[in-house]
């Protein structure tokens, strides 16, 4: 009898130190590196595409305690709206032999951010807005039109705008119409990019305007729905990775090589997801003519030519921003 229980408490000590060995064998494998991403924003082949052996967080940057989001995270995921959220100082600086193969706009986009910040920020990716419309036969837009297309009478209150004053005003501004800011704000319904489809699909709205990655699975199932990039150019969303390691290199480059692949690159940008790199599959992101990226769903070279990107605002230009949001939405 006593012989059995100690036997059996051997084997219970033999399991837990098996346990435990499995434990921090896992907690010291190289490759299990912690990614935190905001989920929810992005397609969802994005995220499936991220290594087996990374460990996702799924990041909440609305938090009000923003950097304790991402303290436990040893790369970061995170777009060009929050970057000035992010304490720099928590990051190191970028060193992989993808960031030499960065394409000429995300290449112009980091020459306009501050070198201390710059060396720190890798573009992983391209988000376009795009203009979602309600198949209606006495509503007649196409990509060549002006965005002064928004200020028909016809669209008065049937318009759900982006949830970003920044992105209503940088629209306006290509506006050729006098007050343009005003009246397009005056056509607005509402202005909210999580629930815009919903909107579109459950009322009398007539457009919406969203990032491509929030629409494109109810894209291809609503026969209702359909959609355009203007030639005239769209908002354009960037996408960073950041890390808090000096030996992430060879693992981000061959993540980044993963995704260059054909089938994965391809069923990114199907998703409203495009890559920034000069190589391999990526150059032929951009490259498309007017109807052969019609018959993709892809912005044509025209769109992204003439689309614009979002870089960071001294303090005196928010408040200046900030003035002419708050004197348009004065009647």
């Amino acid at each position: 009898m006593i012989n059995r229980f100690q036997n059996r408490r051997q084997f219970l000590t033999l399991i837990k130190l098996s346990l435990a060995f499995l434990v921090s064998s896992c907690s010291k494998n190289p490759n299990k590196l912690t990614i935190g991403i905001q989920e929810k924003f992005y397609p969802d082949s994005f995220i499936r595409f991220l290594p087996k052996s990374w460990i996702r967080r799924n990041i909440n940057f609305s938090n009000m305690d923003f950097n304790k989001n991402y303290e436990n995270s040893e790369l970061l995921i995170v777009n060009d709206g929050w970057i000035n959220n992010l304490n720099f100082d928590d990051f190191k600086n970028i060193k992989n032999n993808s960031m030499n193969k960065l394409d000429t706009r995300a290449l112009t986009f980091l020459n306009n951010i501050s070198q201390n910040k710059r060396s720190k920020l890798m573009p992983i990716g391209v988000i376009p807005y795009v203009v979602v419309l309600k198949n209606n036969k006495d509503l007649k837009i196409s990509a060549d039109q002006k965005w002064d297309f928004l200020l028909a009478e016809s669209l008065k209150n049937k318009i759900i705008l982006p949830d970003s004053p920044r992105v209503v005003i940088s629209i306006a501004r290509r506006m050729s119409t006098e007050k343009s800011l005003q009246k397009l704000i005056s056509q607005a319904f509402a202005f909210d990019d999580k629930n815009a489809l919903n909107w579109l699909i459950n009322s009398d709205i007539s457009a919406a305007i969203v990032p491509y990655s929030f629409c494109y699975d109810s894209l291809k199932i609503d026969s209702r729905l359909s959609f355009l990039f203007p030639n005239d150019g769209v908002p354009l969303i960037w996408n960073f990775l950041l890390t808090k390691s000096n030996l992430n290199g060879e693992k981000i480059d061959d993540w980044i090589n993963s995704l260059d692949e054909e089938f994965v690159c391809k069923k990114l940008r199907s998703e409203g997801f495009f890559l920034p790199f000069e190589f391999g599959s990526s150059k032929k992101e951009y490259g498309q003519d007017t109807l052969i990226s019609k018959l993709n769903n892809l912005p044509s070279k025209e769109c992204w030519a003439n689309s614009w990107s979002f870089g960071s605002l001294s303090i005196n230009q928010k408040k200046e921003l900030e003035k002419l949001w708050t004197s348009s939405l004065t009647p």
